[in-house]
């Protein structure tokens, strides 16, 4: 029979015409109408249990139909255990669309390429890691570095070596210990640029700076610009030595810092002694502020009248 006389029909007409195949045992043309196109519906599948045919008779009939719509997958759902279901669904996994079956559901009936048609390769990497690396190799390259991100997530150890030839340094730094990895080799320069960008949201940074500071590289870490990091942990010193005008420094560590040396370096720039002083009036009451206020005030005001 012709797909466009079955679009013709309405659902009801196309279930009355199944009804009457069934009543019948005429099976085969119920057969053919599905394989013409014609929807397959809740009802159709309900008629058949009500004659009184079997489930293997359903089983027969479910692979005639191309797509499996919302309520005849929720019927076949209710209708099969899990273990007859993922046979039967297996069949569909390449035409499901986006809203249906749920992504347990998926999970659980094995549908990797609906997952994958969703953009679920997390889901697929935690529970059958073997179905992506078949796509790292693949031409697309999207598809190719999707898989290769979730996989190394799951298994950094299995990964990284074919993340690091192709150079995919960032996708290893969202691994769990990923960036202990990359440290461990050679790539502490990557990894500490990084860091100043909002992905250390995601990254242990206490036990980033630990590692760092074992390892001598505390110096890139203000380089990077992890000032807050820095004055957490009370590296106080970098700031001096680099004459720093940071504001958490200035301001909350007053007692630190170098109000003398930040004068000598800075006092040919207006804006800067402003800043300088500025901060030191915030702590007047500390008593480094308040002997370099002292001692500064009058040689500020006669560079201001001079400069």
């Amino acid at each position: 029979m012709k797909k466009e006389i079955i679009e013709m029909n309405s659902v009801s007409q196309n279930e009355l015409l199944v009804w009457n195949c069934l009543h019948e045992r005429k099976i085969e043309k119920f057969n053919l109408l599905l394989e013409s196109g014609m929807p397959l519906t809740a009802f159709m599948l309900t008629c058949m249990t009500f004659l009184d045919y079997s489930s293997n008779d359903i089983k027969e009939v479910l692979p005639h139909t191309d797509t499996l719509s919302c309520d005849a997958y929720q019927w076949v759902r209710c209708y099969f255990a899990d273990d007859e279901l993922s046979v039967i669904m297996k069949k569909f996994d390449d035409n499901l669309p986006l809203d249906y079956p749920s992504n347990d559901d998926c999970i659980k009936l094995k549908l990797w390429k609906t997952l994958l048609r969703r953009g679920e390769f997390g889901l697929i990497a935690q529970n059958a890691p073997e179905v992506l690396e078949i796509y790292l190799d693949s031409e697309d390259k999207n598809m190719a570095d999707n898989a290769l991100r979730e996989l190394l997530i799951v298994n950094l150890e299995k990964y990284a070596d074919l993340a690091m030839e192709r150079r995919h340094f960032g996708f290893i730094l969202y691994a769990e210990d990923g960036w202990k990895y990359l440290f461990e080799h050679g790539k502490e320069n990557f990894v500490i640029e990084k860091l100043g960008t909002c992905i250390s949201k995601f990254l242990p940074m206490d036990e980033i700076f630990e590692y760092c500071r074992e390892k001598g590289w505390v110096d890139g870490l203000y380089k990077a610009g992890l000032y807050d990091l820095l004055l957490k942990h009370k590296r106080f010193e970098l700031f001096v030595a680099n004459h720093s005008l940071n504001n958490g420094f200035l301001t909350n560590f007053p007692e630190e810092v170098d109000w003398e040396g930040l004068w000598e370096y800075y006092h040919n720039d207006e804006v800067y002694c402003e800043i300088i002083f500025e901060k030191a009036r915030l702590n007047r009451n500390i008593p480094k502020c308040k002997k370099f206020l002292s001692e500064y005030s009058g040689i500020r005001g006669w560079f201001k009248s001079h400069f």
